[in-house]
């Protein structure tokens, strides 16, 4: 006798031993046959045969309802899926016999928090013991279809083809239409989260797109191709992602920290799998940070947590993640929220990939200190304070700290999508930092006025300036010497000191400074940016690069830099000992509020802290 249960009511069996987990029977029939399954438990340990489904779920608003029963055949019921998961599980069908497969929304009972976390703790080995694993990207699209014929020829060539004219040069390449590749990559599957360890963990794979096939090999290999054809300009994480392994003790929270940062793009619909869909990634690596998956606790809870880990490992470089507001209730402003999607890498966590060993672009303040080195908890320069009041999580955080100044004066915003900064803005408000003395504005003008040495700008912030190292702003980039003329700091700033070609940098301000906004005068900018060498155009890249997302502020105490778009007038701009970059914060509640990192032209390689004692800074609580 079968006993039918409630729709609200899961279907399978319970889960009882540590290794167990449930597969699924997509019983057989015809596209237009209702989906029917039979799930059933099986071990780890007795490698059973089945396949493994990687797809997004899509839209939890949109759900049809399935036949689903245990292998018995005693309890039957309804399970409610994505529209996503019915139109994966048709094209996995067959018609004439079952097909053993795992699917997370089918084989975990979502609603048992319980029943997550410990499948969690299983996902590598059901990946990776799966026979196969199929990669469902949806149905098929006007120019899927082609995509997938042009990843297979590029992939295995056909050498029979024969080109329609072999005396034309053009004729003789094999081109796709680019817009057919991006479309096929900009499908939801290849920003999701969880799929990182799925494609990643397997040892065979196989993509379904509409009712084409092709190896999941064949689609990682136009990495390859595209390094020198260039055909798509953003290749997705997932196929450009590198295998990381463990060298220290250090460097294993630093690659956990990679990671995250790395595939803080990657969309999630719950907030806390942005951290638990990578773990088990980075176990099959072998790197295994002290973090359990337990969806008991509120995403406030879990990135609170993460970082308090990181910071015991790593220290206080972490807070260069933090990007943009949280609205996660109650998360600490020193907590990054993964959740948030940025735009553009963090200027500080040493974006030469050598953090463990010293070496980073900027080092503002002064020599690096690894808490994981230390002897002892109370050696570390900064505390970590948890508290607790009527049911609510919190934490902050107490470290010294040197104010380097008010911020007087803050610029326009650069939109992450801009074509051209404010420079115009920028610059009015920059001139007002160090005006230029009428007779010499003529033989500035070309880059701009603004030349001061260090030490002039010394003479007038006043008695504060004699704790400050000297030293001139004299810069050699390859063979140009662009502060042989004092320096000028607006341009320096707006590339973050990133000077190669000075030449390219003054003339790409310029240009900047001149355009009105205007889409008549953006034009004659971009085809002056086509007609550049490529270094040269890496060049005035480098300068949207620093300043996308960012915004001009000018400091009290005399100095010039770029700030988060979040950053206002008022704001405090603090150097912590140790770390690379300086931060913007904002007192609030006998403390202050960590707005984010910043860059400050003449202090990034530590001109201000060096040479300063603990007399010098104060104590801060960062909320």
């Amino acid at each position: 006798m079968v006993s039918i249960i409630p729709q609200s009511e899961y279907p399978g069996l319970p889960l009882s031993l540590e290794d167990e987990f449930r597969l699924v029977d997509i019983q057989p029939g015809k596209p237009e046959d209702p989906i029917c399954c039979s799930l059933f438990t099986t071990r780890a340990r007795d490698s059973p045969k089945y396949e493994a489904l990687s797809y997004t779920w899509g839209s939890p608003d949109d759900k049809k309802s399935i036949q689903c029963r245990t292998a018995a055949g005693d309890r039957a019921g309804h399970l409610l899926v994505t529209q996503n998961c019915v139109s994966a599980l048709r094209r996995l069908r067959l018609e004439d016999s079952p097909r053993t497969v795992w699917i997370d929304s089918i084989c975990i009972d979502q609603n048992e928090v319980t029943e997550r976390n410990h499948q969690l703790s299983l996902m590598a080995k059901i990946y990776t013991q799966a026979e196969q694993v199929v990669i469902h990207l949806g149905e098929a699209s006007e120019d899927s279809d082609s995509a997938i014929d042009w990843l297979r020829q590029i992939d295995d060539p056909d050498f029979t083809y024969e080109p329609l004219n072999p005396y034309e040069p053009e004729d003789r390449i094999i081109r796709p239409e680019i817009h057919m590749l991006e479309s096929l990559f900009n499908r939801p599957w290849f920003n999701r989260i969880w799929v990182l360890q799925e494609a990643v963990l397997s040892k065979s794979a196989v993509v379904y797109c509409g009712q084409k096939t092709i190896s999941w090999d064949a689609v990682k290999h136009f990495k390859q191709f595209n390094v020198s054809a260039k055909w798509v300009e953003n290749l997705p994480y997932i196929i450009n992602r590198r295998q990381m392994t463990p060298i220290d003790a250090v460097a294993v929270e630093f690659q956990v920290l990679t990671e995250l940062l790395r595939a803080r793009h990657c969309e999630a619909t719950d907030p806390r799998d942005k951290i638990y869909a990578l773990l088990p990634l980075l176990s099959n690596e072998g790197i295994n940070p002290d973090i359990i998956p337990d969806y008991g606790l509120s995403p406030t809870h879990v990135y609170t947590a993460v970082a308090t880990y990181l910071l015991n490992k790593i220290g206080l470089e972490l807070l260069s993640a933090i990007k943009g507001r949280s609205q996660l209730a109650g998360l600490p402003s020193w907590v990054p929220d993964w959740s948030i999607r940025i735009q553009s890498p963090p200027l500080g966590l040493g974006r030469k990939q050598r953090f463990w060993s010293r070496y980073r672009d900027f080092r503002a303040g002064g020599e690096f200190v690894i808490p994981g080195q230390t002897r002892a908890q109370d050696t570390l320069p900064f505390t970590v304070k948890e508290v607790a009041h009527d049911g609510t999580f919190s934490a902050h955080i107490k470290t010294k700290a040197f104010r380097l100044g008010k911020i007087s004066g803050i610029g326009d915003p650069c939109p992450h999508n801009a074509d051209i900064p404010p420079f115009r803005q920028w610059k009015t408000l920059a001139s007002t930092l160090f005006p230029v003395e009428e007779e010499h504005e003529a033989q500035n003008e070309s880059t701009g006025g603004l030349q001061e040495t260090v030490d002039e700008i010394r003479a007038k912030v006043g008695p504060g300036a004699s704790k400050r190292p000297k030293s001139t702003v004299t810069m050699v980039c390859g063979n140009d010497r662009l502060a042989d003329k004092k320096g000028d700091l607006f341009v320096y700033t707006v590339v973050t000191g990133n000077v190669v070609y000075s030449s390219v940098v003054e003339k790409a301000v310029q240009r900047f400074v001149e355009d009105d906004g205007s889409e008549a005068s953006q034009i004659p900018v971009r085809k002056w940016l086509k007609g550049l060498p490529p270094s040269y155009k890496r060049q005035v890249e480098m300068i949207l690069e620093a300043c996308r997302g960012r915004r001009i502020l000018i400091i009290d105490a005399g100095y010039m830099g770029l700030a988060p778009l979040e950053a206002e007038s008022g704001d405090l701009v603090f150097i912590i000992p140790g770390v690379s970059v300086p931060f913007v914060m904002r007192a609030e509640n006998s403390g202050f509020r960590l707005v984010g990192e910043c860059y400050v032209q003449n202090v990034m390689d530590g001109e201000v802290i060096e040479g300063l004692d603990t007399s010098q800074m104060e104590e801060i609580i960062i909320h």
